[in-house]
């Protein structure tokens, strides 16, 4: 909720005990990256003794500034080549402290980024295995996507680097100014990932508002930039397209869980295209790096 007191407006969030570990494990790797000099995050305050966390009875809170900013005008901002180029700056800005961050992990040793990366195949092997005994119709669609990604992506994934990710990547994660981008928030799912982690949600959501987006200013703006500033493997770019099909499956897990049936068939339908038209994206995504 949004509050307001003596020094401005405030935004006060509440969680329970069972959410506090995993918040504070993601807010000491946000104060690291600000150590290290990443620009657009929105930290919280803390007190006089450095916790972020206030606990009141069984419930913490945490009090973050409360930032005005644009809405996003959905969806036509995905002709705003504008926000595809603030966007990739801030992809190559977290890309940057990919070393230092690997240091930081190993330092801080127990914590659940320690663990192994993130692996995309293995999470979607899981989910169809669940999908496959609730859901055998769905199963039966999606199973050849299934092994479509995993052929696709297997030649490349080991050999693209990892690194710290936001994890959820989208122009709704931001808080626009009028020319600029002024906050990444929502980290809840960041972590080490494949380095185009980031790269790939994103596109993914683009094309999920409108598909001819994957080819729009917005995609191409974000595309060129990172080409140029050569943070990604070449391993990294071959595996991009899958990569994009992979996370969707993600979505699909969200839709599934809130047993949402228009998006379920929706995201069913946005993942046949993006099979079908695979190799036209890669050629076209190609011609922008190249």
């Amino acid at each position: 909720m949004a509050i307001q007191t003596e020094q401005g407006f405030w935004v006060l969030e509440a969680f329970s005990p069972d959410q506090i570990l995993r918040k504070q494990e993601i807010i000491t790797f946000l104060f690291q990256l600000e150590r290290l000099g990443l620009r657009s995050l929105l930290l919280p305050l803390k007190d006089e003794e450095g916790r972020v966390f206030f606990k009141h009875q069984k419930t913490f809170f945490q009090i973050t500034p409360h930032i005005t900013c644009e809405d996003l005008p959905r969806p036509a901002y995905l002709l705003d080549a504008w926000r595809g180029w603030e966007l990739a700056g801030f992809v190559m800005d977290l890309l940057s402290k990919k070393t230092d961050m690997e240091t930081f992990v190993r330092k801080e040793g127990k914590t659940s980024f320690a663990r192994k990366a993130f692996d995309i195949r293995s999470y979607i092997v899981t989910l169809m295995q669940g999908i496959r005994i609730r859901r055998r119709d769905l199963y039966e669609r999606l199973f050849s996507i299934q092994i479509w990604t995993e052929e696709a992506l297997s030649p490349y994934m080991e050999k693209v680097p990892k690194t710290f990710c936001h994890g959820d990547l989208h122009p709704i994660n931001v808080l626009w100014g009028k020319k600029h981008l002024l906050h990444l928030i929502d980290w809840e799912f960041c972590g080490i990932k494949p380095e185009i982690h980031d790269m790939a949600n994103l596109l993914g959501c683009l094309g999920s508002e409108n598909p001819k987006a994957l080819e729009g200013p917005f995609a191409e703006a974000f595309l060129t930039r990172i080409a140029e500033s050569g943070h990604i493997s070449q391993a990294g770019w071959q595996a991009l397209v899958p990569m994009v099909v992979a996370i969707r499956f993600c979505w699909l897990s969200e839709w599934l869980r809130k047993e949402d049936t228009a998006m379920i068939t929706l995201e069913c339908h946005y993942l046949e295209l993006l099979v079908h038209h695979a190799g036209d994206i890669q050629q076209l995504w190609h011609s922008l790096v190249t």
